[in-house]
């Protein structure tokens, strides 16, 4: 465990842990009105939550759900387990927006345990390796005390870009798809799609309520009801030399116009569930 420094209090725009909680609040305001992906802004000011923060988690490190548990490494996510069994690994979540003339990829700078009465969790600050803390995107892994519920909440600064956008991911993973029977995606809104481990392919498949399952393992994905959120992005590729499913909540791999993105602030809050077939 460590103590939490005035600077990184500042940067997560949080309380110490012995404040009074809900007396101050970071907020950022939306500029834009148009987002690829069917996305609408809606001009409303959007609110980083204030967490009561309680140790340095920058290392390896498990967060322990009713139904599954989540392991992490320098704040990225990278396997899913439940009764000490992994569900998914190599999951190597990443944040990282690219353009025709460059490519912007986020690192961890930070990951620290959040602590209530209603729910429990951690939260993790990436920014771009190479550009300045403007670019921030906080996204907060959180239990609740009271449900089985397990939320996964993405507040970000979009870049300024000079280029037109070909891709953006707030919180991009990869499943292996090795299987000849591929991978299943459906959603509320579209009919099936299964992806093989030989197609190449990238999707926008529309839906605000996902299942993407393999012949032993389904990651449920579903967008918060006020959201305009209305597609979840996925397209093949490979990872180590291993035929993967690239998911990404969102995020987007269509090219965008530059001001599309340029100076936008969003939310997005995913429920998230992972289990055995």
């Amino acid at each position: 465990m460590g103590r939490i420094s005035d600077k990184v209090r500042q940067i997560l725009g949080v309380q110490p842990a012995d404040s009074v909680s809900g007396e101050h609040s970071s907020t950022i305001k939306a500029e834009k009105t148009s987002f690829p992906a069917g996305r609408v802004d809606t001009g409303m000011k959007i609110e980083i939550p204030e967490r009561t923060l309680t140790a340095n988690m920058t290392g390896q490190v498990t967060l322990s759900g009713y139904l599954f548990d989540m392991h992490f490494n320098k704040g990225s996510l990278k396997r899913i387990s439940s009764e000490a069994s992994i569900i998914f690994d190599r999951l190597n979540s990443r944040t990282f927006f690219t353009t025709d003339e460059e490519d912007i990829q986020y690192r961890n700078e930070s990951a620290f345990a959040f602590d209530s009465e209603n729910e429990y969790g951690l939260r993790t600050l990436q920014i771009p390796k190479n550009r300045n803390y403007d670019c921030r995107v906080f996204t907060d892994f959180i239990f609740s005390r009271l449900t089985e519920k397990a939320d996964i909440l993405l507040t970000a600064d979009y870049p300024e870009f000079d280029n037109d956008v070909t891709s953006a991911a707030l919180f991009e993973f990869s499943l292996r798809n090795s299987n000849k029977s591929g991978i299943t995606i459906s959603s509320d809104s579209s009919e099936p799609e299964v992806i093989k481990p030989d197609t190449e392919t990238s999707l926008e498949i529309v839906g605000k309520q996902f299942e993407i399952s393999t012949n032993q393992t389904t990651v449920s994905l579903a967008y918060a009801v006020d959201t305009n959120l209305n597609t979840l992005a996925v397209k093949t590729g490979s990872r180590h030399g291993r035929k993967v499913l690239f998911i990404n909540p969102g995020g987007s791999y269509t090219r965008a116009p530059a001001d599309f993105y340029s100076g936008v602030t969003e939310q997005i809050n995913i429920r998230i569930n992972f289990r055995k077939n």
